[in-house]
């Protein structure tokens, strides 16, 4: 701006109330607890906003957390909502007055909840996006236990061998999975006789 450039906030709106409730629960006393991975920008950037927050990956950590008179727990808002369940109940335990102020994205929480759909239908699941990316980790996560599931990140990592014996597959992929890579991924599948690809656009 001193340059005279115009700047543009992109962040997600959801991500930037994350924060600012990061803020406000710390300006009233509790100690800000935020669940996620602590080397995703996201969450890293959520614990810079307050100043004793910290964050927590697994449930072991929280059941190691000592005793607090004021907790509050938010979360990264690409993790899975069961994992975030099953922390809460944890944390419950662990302060007198505890305010559970997690905000998953909707967008996360549809994507994971029409992957476990189609994976439940299909014979295979490929799901496309970066392997450092938490929503499309995510997404591989509940769609494993349904199906047998690739993670890819790019058309070239498939062989028409690793769908011998499919007649259904299905498609998701992460929300910053460019298109052309979605396309190229359909066009593959298209193309193998037996295979005939569903797909969750996320």
């Amino acid at each position: 701006e001193a340059r005279g450039f115009k700047v543009i906030d992109a962040t997600c709106p959801i991500v930037t109330a994350v924060q600012k409730i990061a803020v406000q629960l710390e300006n009233d006393g509790y100690q800000v607890v935020i669940f996620g991975h602590r080397n995703h920008p996201e969450a890293r950037a959520t614990v810079a906003y307050t100043d004793h927050g910290f964050i927590i990956e697994t449930l072991e950590e929280a059941q190691a957390l000592p005793h607090y008179e004021k907790l509050a727990s938010i979360a990264q808002t690409t993790v899975l909502q069961a994992d975030y369940v099953d922390l809460v109940e944890v944390l419950r335990t662990k302060a007198d007055h505890y305010e559970d102020r997690g905000r998953i994205c909707g967008w996360t929480l549809h994507a994971q909840d029409e992957a476990v759909a189609l994976a439940s239908s299909v014979e295979m699941m490929v799901v496309v996006g970066g392997r450092d990316s938490s929503n499309t980790i995510q997404l591989v996560r509940v769609s494993e236990p349904h199906c047998p599931t690739l993670h890819i990140e790019t058309v070239d990592e498939l062989t028409v061998e690793m769908f011998a014996g499919r007649s259904v597959v299905g498609l998701a992929a992460g929300a910053s999975t460019r298109e052309s890579d979605i396309a190229a991924v359909i066009s593959f599948l298209e193309a193998i006789p037996a295979a005939v690809p569903s797909l969750v656009e996320a």
